[in-house]
């Protein structure tokens, strides 16, 4: 679980560069093309924006690999309680055969 998550935050990371980079190469087409320059408000918004995305990727990096887990063990349940329900049902009928 801890290898998984490491792994998360790392693809965390990874999406937080990229859209940081993301948004440097608009704001350069934009100032080429209109010769414009993105004011402090649009700067500002971008990295609130880029830091809750990244703090969201993180969260969901610690939360995944628990949540899986807690399924894989439902499922797991759920499949021993039928083929055991199963099993006694067949061992039932051939007793009673």
């Amino acid at each position: 679980m801890e290898a998984q998550q490491s792994i998360n935050f790392i693809f965390a990371e990874i999406n937080f560069g990229n859209r940081r980079m993301h948004r440097s190469n608009l704001s350069h087409q934009r100032l080429v093309k209109t010769g414009e320059v993105d004011g402090y408000i649009r700067i500002a918004f971008g990295w609130i924006i880029d830091y809750l995305l990244f703090i969201l990727d993180m969260t969901w990096g610690l939360i995944q690999p628990i949540l899986l887990i807690l399924v894989m063990l439902i499922i797991r349940i759920l499949l021993t309680i039928f083929f055991t329900a199963i099993g006694f049902y067949l061992l039932y009928k051939i007793i009673t055969a």
